[in-house]
């Protein structure tokens, strides 16, 4: 017998019931992956299917090795999805380009497009949201993305710079009606003119870029900013200038770490912090040796020879503690010092920004998807690894927290957004800040579900396994067989029966039911 792709039930109720519930309440969505395999022996279709109305949960787990269907059965699913006409958003992170599918809106992120998305945009909601929590969970995701992650040092001076970033563009960290952005109108005199957010080190080859192209590129003096009458061509990567009360970009980070960096070392009377930190340095040299006239007491050395240089290096601690005093300008410049540390690390954490802004995945123009398109597919092939990690991990934070105030569904596997991020793998961290654990084992109640793909079950830690409800086994190496034995208490016989674009072995989690046991499915046709 011929089974579509998706059914949609509901629950038994008279006809006349049944025609003012369906006005009311949207058809529950049942998802099928294929058809129960020893069934088929005997001439019955017995269709093996996620449920909507008794899954646990939406999230999934699609894994085998190259060639095993894993793009196929992506495909199957959200083309699923989208034909049950439920209204759900589906968020595809493409690493690969080869994720197309019908009713799709598809943007490709790179260095040189206008878009992106804003780490440090800010959930104004007064219990989810905030300055610190955004500051907190921008630094978290450095870290977790970085080969060397930042010391306390750093941390705690970032930390300060991204406070004080917020509070120069209106939004106070212990006032959550400060949180919300506040749109501003376009200079009167504008008209005919599109103003453009150039950053200052950029001006010039923005400047010759734009006479190359014979395009008019001027500087507005009352917008102080830029402006041009045709955003085309190589002003195509600057994003046009917003107005009024809006959050802080990663470039504005940037720029805000390079000024206090330049008054740290060239003005503001911080000739005083520097004579300082050649005291400090002075004192170290000083206790060092020191330590050693105690040890040559102790040892029956040259102590006359070790008395000689404690001796010396105190006139030196005298001479640059006497600069220090001598060169205070204001009596604030330690105010400088004690919220951004030394230079060193000032100079580190704008290497760092700029590094990371460099990328051009983080602007403050939002991505120009279709709101009438159901699948917003995200084409991340022109990234490099670290920046497609970083860019996943803040676009799902962001669906996550949007979630979160939109408030819990009422149905246990109830789909408001699925996020499907294939090569998994490499957005999975050991920590538990990991974005992608945490939706697995929170974002349930708040209507997302997740689908991972990968190569093999063994790349994912064993908290998104136990909370993950659907698995689905296309076809392992059998370098990963006894991995994946361990890890999913998985039969090997059962994995060695799997047959690539045939047979699955496919694990589906039903509310009430314990220890659920993998099934072989015919997925073929």
């Amino acid at each position: 017998m011929a089974i579509s792709d998706v059914e949609l039930t509901t629950t038994p109720l008279t006809q006349t019931a049944q025609a003012a519930h369906a006005v009311a309440t949207p058809a529950l969505m049942r998802i099928i992956f294929g058809f129960d395999d020893p069934m088929l022996q005997r001439g019955q279709q017995v269709p093996v299917a996620w449920s909507e109305a008794d899954a646990v949960n939406g999230h999934m787990l699609l894994a085998g090795k190259s060639g095993s269907g894993k793009t196929f059965t992506l495909r199957r699913i959200v083309r699923q999805v989208t034909r049950a006409q439920r209204g759900v958003r589906i968020h595809l992170m493409d690493v690969h380009g080869d994720l197309e599918l019908d009713d799709t809106s598809t943007v490709i992120f790179s260095e040189s497009t206008p878009y992106g998305i804003n780490p440090l945009k800010l959930s104004s909601n007064p219990h989810y949201g905030g300055v610190r929590k955004r500051i907190q969970a921008f630094i978290e995701m450095v870290n977790d993305a970085s080969r060397t992650p930042m010391g306390d040092r750093q941390i705690a001076s970032l930390r300060n710079l991204l406070q004080d970033l917020y509070a120069q563009h209106g939004f106070r960290a212990d006032d959550a009606s400060t949180w919300h952005e506040e749109p501003g109108e376009a200079p009167a005199h504008g008209e005919g003119r599109i103003f453009l957010d150039v950053p200052f080190e950029s001006k010039d080859g923005a400047k010759d870029a734009a006479r190359a192209a014979g395009i008019t590129f001027q500087f507005d003096r009352d917008a102080k900013c830029w402006w041009t009458d045709r955003h085309e061509g190589p002003l195509e990567r600057y994003p046009q200038k917003r107005f009024g009360k809006h959050y802080p970009s990663l470039a504005d980070a940037a720029a805000f770490a390079k000024t206090r960096l330049r008054s740290l070392t060239t003005g503001g009377g911080t000739k005083a912090t520097r004579l300082l930190e050649e005291h400090h340095k002075k004192v170290v040299a000083w206790q060092a040796k020191a330590r050693k006239l105690g040890a040559g007491l102790a040892n029956g050395e040259d102590v006359e020879e070790a008395k000689k240089e404690v001796e010396h290096g105190m006139e030196g601690v005298i001479e640059t503690f006497t600069d220090y005093v001598t060169g205070i300008a204001t009596g604030r410049e330690l105010d400088a010092l004690i919220r951004y540390d030394t230079l060193d690390t000032m100079r580190s954490i704008v290497n760092r920004l700029e590094t990371i802004v460099a990328s051009g995945i983080y602007r403050s123009a939002e991505p120009p998807f279709d709101d009438a398109a159901p699948v917003w597919r995200y084409n991340l092939t022109a990234l490099s690894g670290t920046e497609q990690k970083m860019f996943v991990w803040t676009r799902l934070t962001e669906i996550f927290e949007a979630a979160r105030e939109k408030g819990i569904v009422k149905g246990a596997a109830e789909v408001r957004d699925l996020i499907v991020v294939d090569e998994a793998h490499n957005f999975f961290a050991d920590k538990d800040t990991n974005v992608l654990d945490k939706i697995s084992k929170e974002a349930r109640k708040f209507g997302i579900a997740l689908i991972a793909a990968s190569q093999s079950p063994t790349h994912f830690s064993e908290d998104f396994l136990a909370n993950t409800g659907t698995k689905i086994l296309l076809g392992l190496d059998s370098l990963y067989f006894d991995g994946t034995v361990r890890k999913m208490r998985i039969d090997k016989e059962v994995l060695g029966a799997v047959v690539p674009g045939k047979v699955a072995a496919i694990q589906t989690s039903v509310r009430g039911e314990q220890s659920p046991q993998f099934k072989l499915v015919r997925v073929s046709g």
